[in-house]
Parts: C-alpha cells; sequence; structure tokens
C-alpha cells in the first residue's frame, strides 16, 4: 500500500496532475509520484474515478474540510476504503485534486483573446457560482482555517494553485501589450479575486451586476496601459 503523505504540496512539482501526486517525504514536504498508483490509475479494472471525486466534492459540502475522510467517501460509492487509497494514497490528496477539477468546471479559466472580456467571463461565472445556496457553501467550506493542521495545508496548495491558473490571464494580456509597465500580476490577481469574492465571503450573498461592472472598470483601468 502507498504511503501516507505528510504534506500535501501539490503545486510544488508543476506540470503534474493533482492524480499523481499520492505521496510524499516527510522530510522533504515534497509529493512524489507513486508508481503503484499510476498503475492502478492506468489499469482497465481502475475503480471509477468521477464517482469518486464527485463523492468526495458531496462529502465536503456536506460534512466540512475538518471532518472529510477517506472512508465516508467510500461509503457514498460503495467501495472499499483500499480502492481509494491505492490511487490516491491519502484523502488530503483526494480532497485536492476533487476540488481543483470541480474549480476548474465551475469557474473555468477564460481566453476570449482580451483582457476585458476573460475578466469579465471570470467574474460572470464566480458570480453564477455564488448565486446558489451550494454555490457559497462550496467556497465557504474551503475558506475556514481552523481544524486539522494537514487539511489547511491543502487549503493552502488549493488557493495557490487556483491563483496560478488565474494569473495566466493576467500574463496572456502583458504579452499582448494591454498591460502598464511595473504590475505585479500575482498581486493584482489577488487583489481582484479579493473583490470578487468579498459579497460570498463576508455576506453570503453573491456579489450585484452593478457592483461587478464597477469593480471591472476600476481594476481594467488600473492595470491597462494608457
Amino acid at each position: 500500500m502507498a504511503p501516507r503523505v505528510a504534506c500535501a504540496r501539490a503545486c510544488t512539482i508543476p506540470h503534474l496532475p493533482p492524480s499523481t501526486l499520492t505521496v510524499t517525504s516527510e522530510h522533504s514536504g515534497f509529493l512524489v509520484i507513486d508508481e503503484e498508483a499510476r498503475s492502478a490509475m492506468d489499469s482497465p479494472a481502475a475503480v471509477d474515478r468521477p464517482a469518486i471525486l464527485d463523492a468526495a466534492l458531496k462529502e465536503v459540502v456536506a460534512r466540512g474540510i475538518d471532518d472529510f475522510s477517506v472512508a465516508a467517501v467510500a461509503r457514498r460509492v460503495g467501495v472499499d476504503v483500499s480502492a481509494i487509497t491505492q490511487i490516491w494514497g491519502d484523502g488530503r490528496v483526494l480532497l485536492l485534486e476533487a476540488q481543483l477539477a470541480s474549480a476548474s468546471r465551475q469557474v473555468p479559466l477564460p481566453d476570449t483573446g482580451s483582457l476585458v472580456g476573460d475578466l469579465q467571463a471570470l467574474s460572470a461565472s464566480q458570480a453564477e457560482l455564488a448565486s446558489t445556496t451550494l454555490g457559497r457553501r462550496w467556497v465557504h467550506r474551503f475558506l475556514s482555517a481552523d481544524g486539522d493542521a494537514d487539511l489547511s495545508e491543502i487549503r493552502a496548495d488549493f488557493w495557490r494553485v487556483r491563483l496560478e491558473e488565474m494569473v495566466q490571464i493576467l500574463q496572456r494580456a502583458a504579452e499582448r501589450g494591454e498591460l502598464r509597465d511595473g504590475i505585479d500580476l500575482d498581486d493584482a490577481m489577488r487583489m481582484f479575486l479579493g473583490a470578487t469574492l468579498y459579497d460570498i465571503v463576508v455576506g453570503d450573498i453573491a456579489p450585484r451586476p452593478d457592483y461587478l461592472a464597477q469593480l471591472l472598470d476600476i481594476f481594467i483601468r488600473g492595470i491597462s496601459r494608457p
């Protein structure tokens, strides 16, 4: 059986999907590829991965990240715990992959060809997610920083990976010559995401269309080349 992870640092190994990051060194804190897990993923007899990821999402929404467990996910799917740990190695890796997959579906990374189009599409996806109680609950479940320290590391990894993905919007805009000089792309995207998530986090409501329109106007004028 694959060793248990000591720390979930998926973003420290670029270009590898989270599903291949299943074990780690207690000393290094880096996730590594587990060959047994890779073989299981490539096997025709492998378990239903989408069903397990879906069950993991339902479990974290129902119970919260701090009470998340592989055993509960296994019960939802009707498989043995070992069928899950053989692939993911640890519940924290499963949770991270499930959350990243869900985030990519619900708030996909737009590529419209312009900064304005991309940010409009991104904010629209976030607003649509926030328009339902379930969508806001999904965001809230992944914000709490108390409870299990290992799961708090998963939270940090999740938001770090998502930020890296979203920064691509600004990177493309910079390559097209749309941004003024001296912009820190990471900081700029943090500002944008913080502003778009404010109503969801603080008020448990979806952001108003007029608020998003004003936000987009201020932000785009602030970072765009004159």
